[in-house]
């Protein structure tokens, strides 16, 4: 007996030590990580040198760092590690700065308990998207939520998803941090969870006491899925109303692109000539770098239109580093391999050697004019039809980067639900982590004409007010569109 007590004695001493050291390898790590991001940050992005947009990011630099080394006595393991850095990262406000976390991060659905419903972001507000069927003591699916103990809805949100989860001064992370408002996804940084929630259910309030409870995974997947209301899947296209529907909810690149692209290309003639084509953007909030976007683009409408109608930029100031100056080589070879991007080979590889003699001379910044001096007579779209581009609030990177593009070019109808913003700080410079346990991503390039400030998306001309999940009502409001009748959305 006295042999057993003390072989328990051992194994829980040392569950107990190897716990301690443990939270003391992750504490260390952040501790190591937070102040690698900072002289990364320091040393690399254009916003420590330049004055446009620039203040939230020398003022937290600094400041942040100090608040977020504040908080490393909880951090205790993977999780508070996690999101000791996105605390850091996401409070410069700049939606171009991310925390990439090193292992396979926690699906969308995961959460220790939960009161058995989801929220969705939708007008403005969150709504509940799923509730557990039978369970009355929930609010129903529909029922918008007004306040809890006292506090807004957005004083919720913010108090428990914002720096964390996502940044709630953007609407993208207000959709994609919605299903888990309520779930309880093991922060030790956020606020408690909620009590007593008032929800407005039809016409008249009601409150309900929050019951928190472990699930079935089954459950929470399903809930998860629908508080994102997001179009899943990669790109299609489909004869519609006379002409084309062309589902782009992604614009990462791989096999399911090369392939729409290769689709398309079968029957680009038919589109070019069709009397209206929908780009359907909704969802897409992803692959800032990717070229898929241009490709499409100049397909439709052709090359030579599209470098006539290119946004201008005016003034760029790229931050001149050897960190930086690998993802541009890197940018020019994946160009070379597209047929199509031809006429962006010789730009690129111009401001490339001026890269480099900037390095050479131990410049901090490397300032171009990369406007274009005019080229006469615009030459002839490809297309013969009007384009409906349509967007959500998941507009953001590679979306918000053709809406730059598109909303300059003639016969573009943008409709739909306002985007996501960005920041004039572009590009994408990847640099890892001392600890390994992940990697920070970074604008390395300003625009410092850009008529479009930081954080500025983009409002719908032919707007819709209606739930942009609901297939059914998009596609008859876009339809109302295509045949030259007001929608109401």
């Amino acid at each position: 007996m006295k042999k057993t007590l003390a072989l328990a004695a051992v194994v829980a001493t040392a569950t107990l030590m190897a716990g301690q050291a443990e939270a003391q390898d992750y504490r260390a790590a952040a501790q190591r990580d937070l102040q690698a991001a900072h002289d990364l940050l320091r040393d690399n992005h254009p916003a420590a040198n330049v004055d446009k947009d620039s203040a939230q990011f020398r003022s937290w630099l600094d400041t942040g760092l100090a608040q977020a080394m504040a908080g490393l006595p909880k951090v205790q393991g993977e999780l508070a590690y996690e999101n000791i850095m996105r605390f850091y990262l996401t409070g410069f406000r700049d939606t171009n700065i991310s925390f990439i976390p090193g292992y396979a991060e926690l699906p969308g659905y995961f959460a220790a308990f939960w009161p058995g419903f989801s929220t969705r972001w939708v007008n403005g507000g969150y709504t509940v998207a799923w509730a557990r069927a039978g369970d009355t003591k929930i609010p129903p699916v529909g029922a918008r939520l007004v306040s809890c103990d006292r506090k807004t809805a957005d004083q919720v949100a913010v108090e428990r998803l914002d720096r964390y989860e996502g940044d709630m001064t953007q609407a993208v992370d207000r959709a994609r941090t919605a299903p888990y408002l309520f779930w309880d996804r093991g922060n030790p940084f956020t606020a408690a969870l909620p009590q007593k929630c008032v929800f407005r259910v039809g016409t008249s309030n009601k409150t309900y006491t929050m019951n928190y409870q472990p699930s079935a995974e089954a459950e929470r997947r399903a809930a998860y899925m629908a508080g994102l209301g997001k179009p899943q899947g990669g790109p299609t296209m489909e004869a519609w109303n006379g002409g084309y529907w062309l589902r782009l909810p992604t614009f990462t690149e791989g096999a399911e692109w090369d392939a729409f692209l290769a689709q398309l290309d079968g029957q680009l003639a038919q589109v070019q000539a069709a009397p209206v084509i929908v780009l359907d953007m909704r969802g897409a909030n992803d692959a800032p770098t990717s070229r898929n976007g241009y490709k499409l683009a100049n397909r439709l409408w052709g090359p030579d239109f599209i470098l006539a109608n290119q946004p201008q930029v005016g003034n760029a100031a790229y931050r001149v580093s050897a960190a930086n100056r690998a993802v541009y080589a890197d940018a020019v070879n994946r160009m070379k391999s597209d047929p199509l991007s031809y006429y962006q080979v010789p730009i690129w590889e111009k401001m490339l050697q001026e890269f480099d003699a900037a390095l050479a001379a131990g410049q901090p910044l490397l300032q171009r004019n990369e406007s274009k001096a005019p080229s006469g007579a615009a030459p002839p779209s490809a297309l013969r039809g009007r384009v409906i581009v349509l967007t959500d609030a998941y507009c953001a990177a590679q979306c918000l980067a053709l809406m730059d593009l598109f909303t300059r070019l003639p016969g573009v109808v943008h409709a739909g639900s306002p985007t996501s913003g960005d920041s004039i700080f572009v590009g994408q410079t990847v640099s890892r982590l001392p600890s390994n346990e992940g990697s920070i991503s970074f604008g390395n390039k300003a625009w410092l004409d850009r008529p479009r400030a930081s954080g500025a998306g983009f409002t719908p001309t032919a707007p819709y007010n209606g739930d942009p999940a609901d297939e059914n009502a998009v596609r008859a409001f876009v339809q109302g569109l295509a045949n030259g009748a007001p929608a109401a959305g």
